[in-house]
């Protein structure tokens, strides 16, 4: 089947059952709230095909980043980056080829080939294929139904805290290369996927449908993946998250591959609700970046992470006694470090304060985004200058803040050393990078140091997207990925 696109996703909702619901399991089948096993799958299947087609209208965004890790060691250290960003059209036809399917995605970054290549622990470049990252946030987006696939119940359990049958899902023929295998959630009301985890049968070399495999060398291979969905209305589950963590040796990946493999990282997509009508990604040459980063859905909708900036800067303003307009802060959805000014908005990246070594680091790189409004203000002194970071140590140091300095000077000293391995993370798209910022520091800025050795830099799962929404939540990303028991170094 292929998708087809509906009017909206809020109309497709199937009819809630009453509570007392009952379940009766038997061999390969279940029979549920008075719907026999073919009937309970039938729903399945269909709400998974009209969530797709209602996905016509939103033009959602997508994120991916991800690293390549020295396999089988417990530092579990970066070799290197990538970096993928684009505007999905679920309406636009697809055409297979012998590197991947067209279609679908407009990128903003990650568009070159070069991009796309990610360097392996023995020094060879893997090419890997950004459609694949879009297909693990979902099962089979052409041919989920009945005709494909096998459902066979499992047992009750629970996502999160709500009520769910799991299921395993199978290709009906076992060697039809990229299908899904691995497992679904499905909520007790209304029946829709509320989780998937697994990966997708292997594919041959020679065969067109290449869309989802990441390769290594001239070997196909797929990941395995945990994607957990967002309930944007009553009985409305869109795809939220994934998460990927795959580390192979080459003898399980095939007898000719180059190296071991491990490849570590996340995928978000937001933006279902207000999509832009503008097809334009040019987001350099704009009279008015805010509005246009607004329009392409890359800010976050303010809430309380914007609140709690805003505070942080009126603070640092009145400890000053400076009598300045109110400066506003917003937040980058994306994963690249970086923070800046436009006129007096502040905007930082999400993967900004998700790298932080301690949140003590935010009221100095803010007092610092405030001294260079004032500097450019009155033009003295250009953005790498020292003087900057010592007007905004000292202002920190009189609103209270002080503490937050030496957790600065180790964040900057990761940077720096940890640059090479972690390129697309360190560079900022939209304005300098920290570590231009960070240039010409010196002993005479007191207590700012970067240091010729820091610990790696660990990418916390705390802030995340709303994606129907696309504010950002204070959380921990839950389906395997990162968590306060299990925090990668990135």
């Amino acid at each position: 089947m292929r998708i087809q696109a509906l009017s909206s996703v809020l109309a497709l909702m199937l009819m809630p059952f009453a509570h007392g619901q009952h379940l009766v399991r038997r061999t390969s089948s279940v029979e549920f709230a008075g719907l026999t096993h073919q009937q309970l799958t039938k729903r399945i299947f269909d709400g998974e095909r009209e969530m797709i087609a209602g996905l016509g209208d939103a033009k959602p965004l997508v994120e991916t980043y991800f690293q390549s890790l020295w396999p089988g060691i417990n530092a579990q250290s970066p070799i290197d980056d990538a970096y993928f960003l684009s505007k999905v059209d679920f309406t636009r036809g697809f055409k297979e080829s012998g590197d991947g399917r067209r279609g679908y995605q407009t990128f903003l970054f990650g568009q070159s080939r070069a991009s796309r290549k990610v360097r392996l622990n023995n020094g060879d470049k893997g090419e890997v294929y950004p459609d694949g990252y879009l297909d693990m946030l979902f099962i089979d987006l052409e041919d989920f139904d009945a005709d494909t696939y096998d459902l066979t119940y499992l047992q009750e359990t629970t996502s999160g805290k709500r009520e769910c049958l799991l299921f395993s899902v199978r290709p009906k023929v076992p060697s039809s290369p990229g299908r899904f295998k691995g497992q679904i959630w499905v909520e007790t009301s209304n029946f829709k996927i509320v989780r998937i985890r697994g990966t997708f049968t292997p594919v041959l070399l020679d065969h067109l449908r290449l869309r989802r495999f990441f390769g290594i060398g001239s070997v196909p291979l797929f990941f395995h993946f945990d994607s957990t969905r967002e309930e944007v209305a009553q009985g409305t589950w869109l795809p939220s998250y994934s998460y990927f963590d795959e580390n192979r040796t080459w003898q399980q990946i095939d007898k000719n591959a180059p190296t071991d493999l491990h490849y570590r990282g996340h995928i978000f997509i937001w933006g279902y609700k207000n999509a832009s009508d503008g097809d334009n990604t040019d987001l350099n040459n704009t009279p008015d970046i805010i509005t246009r980063l607004e329009n392409e859905r890359l800010l976050a909708t303010p809430g309380v992470v914007e609140d709690g900036l805003d505070a942080i800067v009126r603070r640092i303003l009145a400890a000053n006694a400076m009598n300045v307009p109110d400066i506003d802060c917003r937040v980058l959805l994306t994963t690249p470090t970086e923070i800046f000014n436009v006129g007096h908005t502040i905007i930082l990246s999400r993967g900004l304060l998700n790298i932080l070594p301690n949140d003590s680091v935010i009221p100095v790189l803010l007092a610092h985004e405030i001294a260079d409004m004032l500097f450019r203000k009155f033009g003295i002194s250009p953005l790498s200058s020292p003087a900057l970071w010592q007007k905004a140590i000292a202002m920190t140091d009189k609103a209270g803040y002080s503490n937050g300095v030496p957790y600065t000077s180790l964040l900057l000293s990761q940077l720096a050393q940890h640059s090479k391995s972690i390129p697309n993370l360190v560079r900022a798209r939209f304005s300098p990078s920290l570590l231009d910022v960070a240039s010409g520091l010196s002993t005479s800025t007191p207590g700012l140091i970067v240091a010729k050795s820091a610990p790696p830099l660990v990418l916390r799962g705390m802030y995340t997207i709303d994606s129907w929404s696309g504010s950002l939540n204070v959380q921990k990303i839950p389906a395997g990925g990162v968590t306060a028991k299990n925090v990668p170094s990135y």
